[in-house]
């Protein structure tokens, strides 16, 4: 039978169409036979569904007779959820509007393939420059960001909108003519100008005002490696004294008495200048490459260790474990015993005497020079890191800690570790046999005790007054502080007034009224009193620490400084070790001289300049952050970072977030 005689069949029975939750399929079936007693045909077909999170659907058509039933069938289905779908009873009609589907189908299959198709294209031409869309992605979304810090503000108060934008934003005081340039640029590129004017307005800042001011430095490509060392340990406070201005003297320095080899220096210098020279064509491979990247950084650094190494292998007279002879010897040396002697009066003029580095006491005699200079070196930078702190207080009006912490731990300092230094000057014009550890023991546990011979007139008197005076600072740096404080409070007393629970800033608008509210909830909860013994116990606590810390620190930070004697001496035997192993034993034809060499020059590469050169990069490193800065530096500001959207930044950030 063909399917218009089907249709024609079954002419008088009424069918109701429509789509049904999946999960209620089932129960909708029960509920239409028991409802009807089995007088009902229902069809349901699950319908696949476009994507895993929409909810799957069923359709459905139920066949039935009679007006009532349904009507009843209908109002079954919309309270099960279910959507009817409205097919026109007349066959004609459904074939008519079954074409139209199709053809509705056809063409939405075309449109999703031609969408298919140009999204290819769009892709294939965004994968040739994906590079610069991300740069412009990354700076829209740079600036968009800070669109959104703006507060919108009204024309009058709260009630109408229009208006504009309220933003504050810390600007360098010699860009602020530059910035407002900018932006009067940009209103009368948007047109804004004449609707809503644009201006900036300045806000005095300071230290009582409760703001936390950014740091910021104008940097150059030489400069910024090592405020990047420096920003690792802390970012310096506003208006504190930057300690990588000094990094860029002493940091190079420290490390070439660690690594003095003028051979080794001159390799690390000639790498530097290639990464200095060929710098623009390195930068990519650089933001390619992490291991890299970390080296092209620092590449100016490198450069100028390199060349403190070149000047320290010079004093030290050492070329790859060898001494030169430049200048005629001031000494003798007798080959068969290695013993020294004087000759004539002549003096080298740079560096050591390369007599002695083929002396029977060689070792002894430079340990010794090196083991001398790591302290003076200690002792002069610790000093001056006390002497910037003492410019800090300057800097802050800050008299009391000027007299209470930095001149009782300078004096402390100058009469025990200072005098060390002293007695080594003196012991080098002046030479004897006379221990200088033993005598700088005797004289901090004997309370300047002296024994066997002085290496001056009145050593023993000098000695004893210096252990007097450092001995009275310990408690003036303990109390100096605490009772200067009582004595303020006491002072207040007398004179009529109640101390205050706590210092706190004056404020504006809202912020003041809150903190008044706050402020006088704790007076009411907390009596004054009480106040006042935990600050004045949270003072005593503190000073007794930072006491306690200087006494002990010290000790061990000139301790500390003995790692360059350490780390000279190894280096020096490890290149001397590599020369006669390695290169001597090669030295019995050109075949093997040139494969000694090969592998000589490449273990000095290997291990003599790049693992001895790391590990005296890190241990000038930590006598900068730890025995340096803390005489001087808190290192608790906040950086200064700037809006900006220039490609080269981004490109730069988005490597990093790459190798993040």
């Amino acid at each position: 039978m063909r399917p218009s005689h089907i249709v024609s069949s079954v002419a008088s029975t009424c069918f109701i169409p429509g789509l049904i939750s999946l999960k209620k399929a089932e129960a909708f079936e029960r509920v239409m036979w028991r409802a009807l007693r089995g007088n009902v045909i229902i069809k349901t077909v699950c319908l696949p569904s476009s994507s895993s999170s929409d909810e799957k659907k069923s359709a459905f058509i139920v066949f039935c007779h009679g007006k009532e039933t349904t009507d009843r069938i209908k109002k079954m289905c919309k309270a099960m959820g279910c959507k009817l779908v409205e097919i026109p009873d007349e066959h004609s009609l459904r074939s008519v509007r079954y074409s139209e589907l199709i053809t509705q189908i056809d063409d939405i299959q075309a449109i999703l393939y031609n969408s298919k198709q140009s999204m290819r294209v769009e892709l294939r031409e965004v994968a040739e420059n994906v590079e610069e869309w991300l740069v412009s992605v990354r700076r829209e979304k740079a600036i968009y960001t800070v669109l959104n810090m703006f507060t919108k503000v009204h024309s009058d108060g709260l009630q109408k909108p229009g208006g504009g934008l309220l933003g504050e934003a810390w600007i360098p005081s010699n860009s602020l003519t530059a910035v407002e340039a900018a932006v009067a640029r940009a209103s009368n590129a948007a047109g804004l100008y004449a609707a809503v004017p644009t201006f900036i307005s300045t806000l005095q800042t300071g230290p009582n005002n409760n703001r936390s001011i950014p740091t910021y430095f104008e940097v150059t490509p030489l400069t910024a490696a090592f405020q990047e060392m420096n920003d690792a340990y802390g970012v310096p406070s506003y208006q504190e004294i930057n300690p990588a201005l000094f990094m860029l003297a002493s940091f190079p320095f420290l490390f070439a008495v660690m690594f003095g080899d003028l051979g080794h220096g001159l390799i690390l210098l000639l790498s530097g200048l290639f990464l200095c020279i060929f710098e623009k064509n390195l930068e990519s491979k650089a933001s390619r490459n992490e291991m890299f990247g970390m080296v092209y950084s620092g590449r100016y650094i490198i450069a100028l260790m390199g060349a403190a190494s070149i000047y320290a292998g010079m004093i030290y007279n050492d070329v790859f474990a060898r001494s030169f002879a430049i200048w005629p010897s001031a000494y003798l040396l007798d080959r068969r015993t290695g013993a020294v002697s004087r000759h004539g009066s002549r003096v080298y003029p740079i560096g050591f005497d390369p007599v002695w580095n083929r002396a029977s006491n060689a070792l002894s005699v430079t340990n010794s020079y090196k083991m001398k200079q790591s302290i003076l070196l200690g002792l002069v930078q610790m000093t001056f890191g006390l002497f910037l702190g003492a410019l800090n207080f300057v800097k802050n009006a800050d008299r009391l800690s000027l007299l209470t912490v930095f001149l009782p731990q300078f004096l402390f300092f100058t009469c025990f570790f200072g005098y060390l230094g002293f007695l080594i000057i003196v012991k080098w014009i002046w030479p004897k046999d006379i221990s200088l550890i033993i005598t700088f023991i005797n004289m901090a546990l004997g309370l300047g005790k002296l024994e066997g011979e002085p290496l001056y007139t009145g050593q023993g008197m000098v000695q004893r007054v210096l252990v007097c005076v450092a001995i009275i600072c310990v408690p003036w740096m303990f109390f100096g502080l605490p009772l200067w404080k009582v004595w303020e409070r006491l002072r207040v007393k007398m004179a009529g007034y109640e101390p205050t629970s706590q210092n706190t800033p004056l404020l504006s608008d809202n912020q003041g009224e809150q903190q008044d509210n706050l402020n006088t909830e704790s007076k009411h909860d907390i009596p004054s009193n009480e106040i006042e013994k935990e600050s004045l116990a949270d003072c005593f606590m503190f000073s007794m620490i930072h006491t306690i810390e200087f006494v002990l620190g010290s000790v061990s930070n000139t301790a500390s400084y003995l790692r360059l004697w350490a780390l000279s001496l190894a280096h020096a035997q490890l290149s001397e070790v590599l020369w006669d192993m390695i290169l001597e034993k090669t030295m019995l034809n050109p075949i093997t001289l040139v494969v000694g060499f090969a592998a000589w020059f490449a273990l000095t590469v290997a291990i003599m300049v790049i693992m001895e050169g790391l590990s005296a990069f890190l241990h000038a490193l930590r006598l900068h952050w730890v025995e340096f800065n803390n005489k001087f530096y808190t290192g608790t500001g906040i950086r200064f970072t700037p809006l900006n959207t220039s490609e080269r930044h981004v490109a730069t950030c988005l490597c990093e977030e790459n190798l993040l």
